[in-house]
């Protein structure tokens, strides 16, 4: 767990990056559009891997690491592959190794031009319910060409508002709360790409974040999960545009459309506020899709909505 290998002790890591990419070429493969250095590099894993977050000298080896790369993925013809940063397996360890969020970026890009060049997007995960998303919704605005990747979402360790299994169809309140995450995801964190990692498991569990099930062999049913994300993402595609709504419903436990009355609320979970409402509109404005969770036992009317196209 020892990341000093950034320094070229041992072997060099970044030739290793880029020798695996010469030979998915030389395979028959494309590039791919965006790698990172490394899968939740804030945590300890029991396979081979390192932590840049241990130490206060661990994270200049993390943008040692990312400025090389960049270096020889453009001196072996790569130069369109991007570089995604930091992939951290929670928002908050963000600031770790891209520097302290505020109004005016992040400290370490700001300081470094080199490292900041050589950052062309950002990636986390959700694992953890904690950090200011004011803090980074201000910083993530300061490099508008810069897109914003959640390449792990999940509910391992819940969010705010999320309905708890408790029913016997928990599929459906997990289902509900996948719903509810991504549109987080997307309006309050402001992803540009979202991917949802689980997929098979042997049983239907209680607390069921799969989408598919089965005995392993022969069987296998999709989840209610599946269903919705099946119908969302056929009729949504690439280039569509995500479209913050909002709503007439002011009763008791309104449809919220974003995080904004939670920001001074609650610091350790500002940002894990689930989000009701979302909408998305097709390249031309002239179709729109919306995404409406009613997570209540009350029936609701929605006089008027604002914010299609």
């Amino acid at each position: 767990l020892n990341p000093t290998y950034a320094d070229g002790i041992g072997y060099d890591y970044t030739d290793y990056i880029v020798a695996v990419l010469v030979n998915l070429q030389e395979s028959g493969f494309s590039a791919p559009l965006a790698i990172s250095i490394q899968n939740e590099p804030d945590f300890s894993p029991i396979w081979d891997g390192a932590n840049y977050t241990l130490t206060s000298d661990d994270p200049q080896h993390y943008r040692n690491l990312v400025k090389d790369l960049r270096i020889k993925l453009n001196q072996n013809g790569f130069n369109s592959v991007d570089i995604l940063a930091p992939d951290t397996a929670e928002l908050d360890t963000v600031k770790k190794l891209l520097g302290t969020p505020s109004e005016n970026g992040f400290t370490a890009l700001n300081t470094d031009p080199t490292f900041a060049s050589a950052v062309d997007g950002f990636a986390f995960h959700t694992y953890s319910t904690s950090g200011d998303i004011h803090e980074y919704q201000q910083a993530f605005d300061q490099y508008p060409t810069k897109d914003i990747w959640m390449t792990e979402t999940c509910l391992d360790s819940g969010i705010r508002g999320e309905l708890r299994a408790t029913s016997s169809d928990s599929q459906l309140n997990w289902t509900l709360n996948f719903a509810r995450r991504m549109a987080g995801d997307f309006v309050d964190l402001g992803a540009n790409y979202w991917f949802f990692w689980r997929a098979w498991s042997i049983t239907n569990s209680a607390n069921f974040e799969n989408l598919l099930y089965g005995n392993g062999t022969s069987v296998v049913q999709t989840t209610k999960a599946y269903s919705f994300f099946q119908k969302l993402w056929s009729i949504v595609k690439p280039s569509w545009t995500v479209q913050q709504v909002t709503d007439t419903d002011t009763g008791p436990g309104s449809l919220r459309s974003d995080n904004s009355d939670l920001i001074q609320s609650d610091s350790s979970e500002q940002w894990s506020a689930p989000v009701d409402l979302l909408a998305f509109a097709s390249p031309d404005q002239t179709q729109s899709t919306v995404m409406l969770v009613n997570s209540s036992n009350t029936a609701r009317s929605i006089d008027a909505l604002t914010g299609l196209p």
